[in-house]
């Protein structure tokens, strides 16, 4: 391997897979190893992070649903859609 690209994968991020529903639950630290347990995994739930505290975090309190930051009256029109569904 050339130095180069040894500089470039190290000034590369790692990031943290983390897979709730796959193949095999658990936290990655590749998107291949990632892949592999939510490909052909009908309602695969998965995230990445940038670092390993977060992921173990977010794999212990599960997936959560996390709505984008609303004003009020919009959470309420939501919540009304809801109801009627």
């Amino acid at each position: 391997m050339l130095l180069q690209d040894l500089l470039t994968k190290m000034k590369k991020k790692i990031k943290y897979y983390v897979v709730w529903k796959g193949h095999k639950k658990g936290v990655y630290n590749s998107w291949e190893q990632c892949k592999i347990q939510i490909n052909n995994f009908k309602g695969a739930k998965y995230k990445s992070f940038e670092n390993l505290k977060d992921a173990n975090n977010a794999l212990t309190e599960g997936h959560k649903i996390t709505l984008p930051n609303l004003s009020f009256s919009r959470v309420m029109n939501f919540q009304i859609i809801i109801l009627f569904l």
